[in-house]
Parts: C-alpha cells; structure tokens; sequence
C-alpha cells in the first residue's frame, strides 16, 4: 500500500503527503488512499537578503535505513533553475534531509518547516567527524554548489548508503569560469557527486587524472 509521498516544488519547498487510513469498499477493509495530510517539511527557497531564488524540479529521492534499531527515512534533493539552466547567482545546493517523523503518523500540530538555518554546511560536518544523526540541533546537511552557476538538474540515487547526483555548470571543465567573447560559444561542463549519506564525506574518485 502507498502510505507517503514527499515532493519539491519551484519555490524551493518540500512536501509530504501521509495517506491516512480510513475505510474502503463495503468489506470494511483499511485503505491508505482516504483522507491524505498535506505537510510542508521544509522551507529552502532562500529568498531574502541574500538574493536566492533556489528551486526544484525533479523529484526528491528518498531512503529507509536503521539506526541503532530505528527507522530513519532521508529525502535528498538538488536545486537548479532547469527551464534558465545558463543562469548564475541562485546559490543552488544538494540537500540531504532527515525526517524525524520516522512512524507513519501526520507530524504534530506544532511542526515548523526545515530551514536553511536547520541544516548543517557539508564542510562543517566532514569536520566534525560525525554522522549528521550524532549531531544534535540539525535536521541534515547541505553541499553548496560551488562552480559558476552549477546547479542539479537531475533526481539524485541513493545506494548502500551513499548519495550520487551529477550538475551542470557554466563553467570549464576545470571549475574555472566560462569567459567568453561576443563570437565565442559558451563553455559549460557537468560533475557527477558520490557522497556518503549521513557525513557528505566524497566516498569515491571520479577524476581520471
């Protein structure tokens, strides 16, 4: 039975849909299709003083795994302006969520969305050393895009506890920026990511030099 959905939409916000039980047919047999709950789980648009404007368009990816007997679910996402995929400045990020309502319940009525503010810099955690479940006050982590205009334009996979995405950036195959002349075409390049799950530690070497 399909008991959630989760989903991003272009103001950089994630949803989650909990489809309640209820009643089917005359049997009396219980149903997820009846009654779903609509839950903004974060908030990750970044539109303020700082100018972002991220946004997703491909589904979130999300996963299931145990943590000292627990259920954890994660929901990873990418930002990119994918119908303007030359434009710059929009700070994009790839994001590793992790939804401490793990039961299959509605969150409570006090639940406040994820923000930016709530996740932890991706540097910041390889530092510490900890899975990002070992560090309290963090609901997650966040890898900024760091080429010119990189964003993701792709849905990421998660496998054996690792997260892999790819983006596309303006850019030169060495990260430096695509400079060009007014009769010169555009360079661009893209970047395939294989980080672990819970540190955003790089697990695997994708340069062949």
């Amino acid at each position: 039975e399909l008991d959630r959905l989760y989903f991003g939409d272009t103001g950089g916000n994630v949803w989650r849909v909990d489809m309640l039980p209820g009643l089917g047919g005359n049997s009396g047999s219980v149903s997820f299709k009846n009654n779903p709950q609509l839950t903004k789980i974060a908030e990750l648009g970044g539109v303020g003083g700082d100018g972002d404007n991220r946004k997703f368009f491909y589904e979130p990816d999300t996963a299931m795994r145990l943590e000292n007997g627990k259920p954890v679910m994660t929901i990873s996402i990418g930002s990119g302006y994918r119908t303007h995929p030359l434009d710059i400045g929009d700070n994009d990020r790839f994001y590793v969520l992790v939804d401490e309502d793990y039961v299959f319940d509605p969150p409570p009525a006090n639940f406040t969305p994820t923000k930016d503010t709530d996740l932890m810099n991706v540097t910041a955690l390889r530092s510490s050393g900890n899975s990002i479940l070992d560090v309290s006050g963090y609901k997650g982590w966040y890898y900024p895009l760091s080429l010119r205009g990189e964003k993701v334009l792709a849905t990421s996979l998660t496998f054996l506890d690792k997260v892999i995405f790819t983006t596309f950036a303006q850019a030169t195959a060495d990260g430096s920026p695509s400079i060009i002349g007014p009769c010169e075409p555009l360079v661009t390049t893209s970047r395939a990511y294989v980080l672990d799950l819970l540190t955003g530690q790089p697990v695997a070497n994708l340069d062949r030099e």
